[in-house]
């Protein structure tokens, strides 16, 4: 039974499934659809052509996109449909995927990119332990990764240069306990690609936006979060339960100078 594929294009995983799935559609062995980034529903093109006669009696399946009720009333084809996300604690999205189209393996950089999809850095670098030797190397494919999943989500290559300036000419405090904070500036909104540059190099962290004024402040010390509360307008808190950290949002800056007593004054 001839396969047709649903994909909606979120990340670099995601993207990755994509052009393999294009190279088989190339060959005529499978008939793919792509949701592109940004898009929550079928375009009428998409569901013009799952209307069609020649749908009838093959496989549909979506990758990393849920139907709506609406699309499957329209399009009796989706009723039968078998939908897979990154959600299996044992196979990535792209494995599952892979293993519906091919009998073979996949790639060590595909593998790459499918753990930062789960874990991150931790989980890349469990897994390029099993296939790389080298531990330059690995390094050097991890840093891949996190480009090609910055480039997916829409960053320039532009913003990617700017993170790495950034973060080259970032400012290192010292404070009276003995941490230090670190003070970047960085003109994006988005500042994933400052936070893969600085991995586990920081204590805390103040990411300053030279365009809008805002501030973004990592920090493990609770008091720093409700200095920032205080003498900060307009913020917005939050800690992931997996993190020692608490992020918070200034939206209009203000944030560095809640550190005033924390700063160890130069003699």
């Amino acid at each position: 039974m001839k396969k047709v594929f649903i994909v909606k294009v979120e990340n670099f995983e995601t993207q990755m499934i994509m052009k393999m799935l294009k190279e088989k559609e190339e060959k005529g062995e499978i008939v793919l659809f792509v949701v592109e980034r940004g898009e929550s529903t079928l375009s009428d093109d998409i569901k013009s052509e799952l209307r069609g006669g020649y749908i009838v009696g093959k496989q549909v399946i979506c990758v990393n996109y849920e139907p709506t009720e609406e699309e499957e009333k329209e399009e009796p084809c989706l009723k039968s449909r078998i939908v897979l996300f990154d959600d299996d604690d044992n196979f990535s999205l792209l494995e599952r995927v892979q293993s519906l189209i091919s009998n073979s393996e996949a790639t060590k950089f595909q593998k790459l990119v499918a753990a930062n999809t789960w874990g991150y850095i931790p989980a890349m670098r469990k897994v390029g332990e099993t296939y790389y030797s080298n531990e330059k190397n690995l390094k050097r494919q991890i840093k891949n990764v996190l480009k090609g999943e910055c480039i997916a989500r829409g960053i320039s290559r532009l913003a990617l240069l700017e993170a790495e300036l950034a973060v080259k000419n970032k400012k290192v405090i010292d404070l009276y306990d003995g941490g230090t904070l670190t003070v970047v500036r960085y003109p994006y909104e988005d500042i994933g690609p400052v936070m893969n540059l600085l991995w586990r190099s920081y204590e805390d962290l103040i990411i300053q936006n030279p365009k809008t004024g805002g501030e973004i402040v990592f920090t493990p010390r609770e008091r720093v979060v409700w200095d920032v509360k205080v003498l900060c307008d307009n913020t917005w808190t939050s800690k992931n339960s997996k993190s020692t950290k608490w992020r918070i949002f200034c939206k209009e800056g203000g944030a560095l100078k809640t550190y005033k007593s924390f700063i160890k004054r130069k003699k």
